[in-house]
């Protein structure tokens, strides 16, 4: 099956494990050839009755279905059939395999089909169960699956169409679900409240209901609080327009081993409350595409990211974001700020990302301000168009950007010639910045950049032709320039 695969000894043939003492095949690792068919599965690995590791994920089965004797390979620890293109319902064959601890079958285009999930029942030793874009619409089974399978530590359901309430046949049951510690219910159905067996997930460090409506689970905001294990929430787009921030997190505050919370995209209200300095072990904090108002707050704790991009937020940023030392990541685009970057933030020397455009923020970016962002890579102070960028021509940067946003800024001193020393950049936009003269020829030179927006400045490009961009991506835009 693989062209590699030459003589007659397949415990030396590229991807094949085999035990040391029998000879006897065990791991089959064939994911992403694209070389398998649903003919040579059948005839070939069906005999192969020792097998512990089996991973044909990526591959194209086109459509066939999984294969009965799957359930035959009774020494299986390790089965990963994902994105293989395989449909039609899932064998309760596979329920034969009580040695199974991975299990995953997911992303195989919604077209694989479960109409009840009794065999888990048989998989008493599953740890990692898998089965994101299965076809299981209109199942009311979440509970079904947490008890049949108790040994489970990481459950992912994405996008399977499940209906999710408090109604289901085992909702009074008290049983302690103390392994599951991985909960992915992203892209569900919520039709009620929240299931109390949640509280019973004593060891649950992640769970994820985004894109899971919530606006009818009254309850959740109040089980939530309960699993003081949680590490890492994800509640984005989940519907809670109008919901008071301050409210919301008035419960979330007791949960303080919390690392990663994401609530963006929620239209979440009212100001960013100090009660977030509870969660002293908040890591990541994302509340963007909300309707916040008021100023930014002080924040505490170990922050690496605070994405707080599209709210309402005025004011100005304030000087204690300098203190997050740890911060890797900072976003306050497309709010309402004011004043000046405080000189702090060019502190932090950990930054890969800060992006602060789209406000009205003012005065005058100098290179003793970069001097300490070695390891920057995203720069986007665009749409402030009382800021201005003032550097040398000899300037060299420390950084290696790969993205910079520069429109509406004002530009002293011509074209940046520092951009020269930025061999990684993939986009560059420096749109109505007021400079002006030729384009330097050795913008021709540089690497492939995907995008490049010289627009609406007072330039001399090269013909009455878009200066051409390099690679597959877009041409630039020199658009409202002088032609020569």
């Amino acid at each position: 099956m693989l062209l590699s695969w030459v003589g007659n000894d397949c415990c030396h043939w590229e991807r094949v494990m085999c035990d040391g003492v029998t000879g006897h095949v065990e791991g089959l690792r064939l994911s992403d050839d694209g070389c398998l068919v649903s003919k040579e599965l059948i005839t070939s690995l069906g005999e192969l009755r020792h097998l512990k590791y089996l991973n044909l994920s990526g591959n194209d089965f086109q459509g066939s279905q999984i294969p009965e004797f799957i359930g035959s390979l009774k020494e299986l620890i390790y089965l990963d059939l994902s994105k293989a293109f395989f449909s039609g319902i899932i064998p309760h064959h596979i329920g034969n395999l009580s040695n199974l601890k991975i299990l995953d079958l997911s992303y195989n285009s919604n077209f694989l089909i479960a109409h009840d999930v009794n065999w888990i029942s048989g998989l008493s030793s599953l740890e990692h169960l898998d089965l994101s874009s299965v076809n299981l619409t209109g199942l009311k089974i979440l509970d079904v699956v947490l008890y049949m399978a108790p040994s489970v530590k990481v459950l992912s359901l994405f996008d399977c169409g499940l209906l999710i309430d408090d109604s289901g046949s085992l909702r009074n049951l008290s049983t302690t679900l103390s392994n599951i510690k991985h909960l992915n219910l992203r892209e569900n159905i919520f039709t009620g409240k929240l299931p109390y067996y949640f509280q019973n997930m004593t060891s649950l460090q992640f769970l994820d209901l985004s894109s899971s409506p919530l606006v009818g689970a009254s309850n959740f905001a109040n089980l939530l609080c309960k699993i003081p294990s949680l590490l890492e929430l994800y509640l984005s787009h989940c519907n809670l327009k109008e919901t008071h921030l301050s409210h919301f997190l008035h419960n979330l505050t007791t949960l303080s081993n919390i690392q990663h919370l994401d609530l963006s995209y929620n239209g979440l209200t009212g100001p960013i409350p100090e009660s977030l300095r509870k969660l002293k072990m908040l890591q990541v904090l994302d509340l963007s595409d909300n309707g916040l108002k008021g100023p930014i707050p002080t924040f505490q704790g170990e922050l690496t990211e605070l994405n707080l991009s599209g709210n309402e937020l005025n004011g100005s940023i304030p000087e204690t974001i300098g203190r997050l030392a740890a911060l890797t990541t900072l976003s306050v685009s497309h709010n309402k700020l004011s004043g000046t970057i405080p000189v702090s933030i060019w502190q932090l020397s950990k930054l890969r990302s800060l992006v602060v455009s789209y406000n009205s923020l003012e005065g005058e970016i100098y290179e003793s301000h970069l001097a300490n962002l070695s390891m920057l890579k995203k720069f986007n102070v665009g749409s402030n168009s009382k800021l201005t960028l003032n550097v040398s021509r000899e300037w060299l940067p420390p950084f290696q950007l790969r993205y910079i946003d520069l429109s509406s800024c004002k530009i002293e001193n011509g074209f940046p010639h520092w951009l020269r020393n930025q061999r990684k950049l993939q986009r560059l936009v420096l749109s109505n910045t007021t400079i002006s003269g030729p384009l330097p020829t050795w913008l021709r030179k540089m690497p492939i950049i995907l995008y490049m927006d010289l627009s609406h400045n007072n330039l001399s490009c090269h013909g009455s032709r878009p200066y051409p961009g390099r690679g597959r991506g877009p041409r630039a835009d020199c658009s409202g320039t002088r032609d020569i």
